[in-house]
């Protein structure tokens, strides 16, 4: 499972390298000629998965929500769920929070084009901090758009959590997953 994680994520980070190069062109921009298209063979056949990202993105949430209660159900200590809780935020915020430290200063200094720095101009760095540490794990992508998984995987985990420790000691605990999906997933 860890390399299909390692795939998806791999497949995301292709799927943001092409938006920066190849992106998807209005009408408009495609009647002035000064685009460039992904070529073809790879954007009119299935080959077009590989980079796109949601797709992993949805993988990645999926097999989380696979792993994240595995150890409890293997152990049934309810430490699992408490210590995975108490760690999530901390596991997703801190590599999110170096990336997008990153992220600023460079785009502070105009290294990834006009757009990115047009975001920031007007933002200080405490400001930028307060964010990371706060306002993205509440659905906040004023400084990347790449951000917006961060809330949904939080959130998600949590849910998680509680719907495996609620739901362990029922026999028919699957009416109880099915519930949850239609629930979320039906409009």
């Amino acid at each position: 499972m860890d390399g299909i994680r390692g795939l998806g994520a791999f497949a995301v980070y292709l799927s943001h390298m092409r938006d920066q190069f190849y992106l998807d062109p209005t009408p408009e921009q495609r009647e002035g000629g000064n685009t460039r298209l992904m070529p073809t063979y790879i954007s009119n056949t299935p080959l077009k998965i590989i980079y796109r990202g949601y797709f992993w993105v949805m993988t990645f949430f999926i097999l989380s929500g696979f792993v994240l209660p595995m150890r409890f159900f293997k152990t049934g200590k309810a430490t699992c769920i408490t210590g995975g809780t108490f760690r999530r935020y901390l596991r997703l915020m801190i590599p999110v929070f170096v990336i997008m430290t990153l992220y600023y200063f460079c785009a502070k200094m105009d290294f990834m084009g006009p757009y990115t720095y047009v975001r920031i101009k007007n933002k200080t760095f405490g400001e930028f901090i307060i964010d990371q540490l706060f306002v993205t794990w509440i659905g906040g992508d004023d400084w990347s758009t790449a951000t917006w998984t961060m809330s949904i995987e939080l959130f998600a985990t949590f849910f998680i959590y509680l719907i495996s420790q609620t739901a362990v000691n029922y026999r028919n605990r699957f009416w109880v997953y099915v519930a949850a999906l239609l629930f979320f997933f039906v409009p």
